[in-house]
């Protein structure tokens, strides 16, 4: 949890009240009473001092508190009057470097500085401004970003958690899916219907459906919009050419995620989807669908000198 800007400002004053006191290790009651004692309230202290713990300054063991050496570096600078080792300890690590990160993705570049506006970085990183402000007085309308921090907030293992519009399109694409494999059951109660994409990405199909008559390759494109447009990989294009007879997609659009699986599928099939595109290579091929070339594999000829790295631009 990303910590207030109280609490932000807080952690100086907890450090600085632990200096006072010899940097022994001290139960969390004992540090809370003494940074009360300073003008810091007890709520914020003791919340300061887990995001003390949190960026490495401290570790904590049944309410014992014991500096790190890099706490106690950055206790004495604050001592001394310097708050910049405070500032890059709170902005490189712990919950708030997410907040610098984001800073850094919409920098400017002015009179040699690598700025953010003002309102906007108080809009996306609040408490990653507060902690900037520390570092003196900020450009007329603009929050100074330090370049030192780059390495300690963007060279970290990126977030696993992928964003928003990247869940939500594989949520519909997936939705998309388990209403093809339904509508293949419902209407060949005695086929054998495969989900194979649950199984392996590169088959080049979604659904592999086999009945008496045959195999069908069912490749399933899902969209929010009732426009029919969608993206075909080169995998995808090889098995409809290869087997242009038993291919086909199948179309779902108008998808709604916040609607449930079962009302939307009874919904949208009333609406007369899924849109069944048998032979697309063929409909290419015709002219009826546009396939435009949107990316291309590349790689170093071996039919011409290496590419001198050192060139650069």
């Amino acid at each position: 949890m990303v910590p207030s800007t109280a609490v932000v400002e807080a952690a100086g004053q907890v450090l600085t009240t632990w200096s006072r006191i010899g940097w022994q290790p001290v139960e969390r009651t004992r540090l809370v009473r003494s940074a009360a004692r300073a003008g810091v309230p007890r709520v914020h202290a003791v919340d300061a001092l887990e995001l003390i713990a949190a960026c490495g300054m401290a570790t904590e063991r049944e309410g014992i508190y014991n500096v790190t050496q890099g706490g106690r570096a950055v206790g004495e600078d604050l001592t001394a009057g310097v708050w910049l080792s405070l500032a890059m300890t709170l902005l490189s690590s712990g919950p708030l470097r997410a907040q610098a990160a984001r800073l850094f993705s919409i920098t400017d570049f002015r009179d040699g500085e690598l700025v953010v506006s003002s309102s906007r970085a108080a809009e996306l990183a609040p408490q990653a401004t507060v902690i900037l402000s520390w570092l003196g007085a900020p450009m007329d309308g603009w929050v100074v970003v330090p370049t030192e921090l780059l390495p300690a907030t963007l060279l970290v293992e990126p977030d696993s958690a992928p964003p928003d519009w990247v869940t939500e399109r594989v949520r519909a694409g997936r939705r998309a899916e388990v209403y093809s494999v339904v509508r293949e059951r419902l209407r060949n109660p005695g086929a054998r219907v495969l989900h194979v994409s649950l199984e392996r990405d590169n088959a080049g199909y979604d659904i592999e459906v086999s009945d008496g008559s045959g195999q069908r390759y069912v490749e399933v494109k899902a969209s929010r919009s009732s426009r029919l447009a969608f993206h075909f990989t080169a995998n995808e294009m090889a098995k409809a050419a290869k087997r242009p007879d038993a291919y086909e997609i199948q179309f779902w659009g108008e998808l709604d995620l916040s609607k449930s699986p079962d009302q939307e599928f009874g919904e949208l099939t009333a609406r007369g989807y899924p849109r069944v595109l048998a032979d697309p290579t063929a409909l290419i091929n015709q002219g009826r669908l546009v396939a435009i070339p949107t990316e291309y594999s590349v790689e170093e000829s071996a039919a011409v000198p290496p590419i001198d790295p050192s060139a650069g631009r």
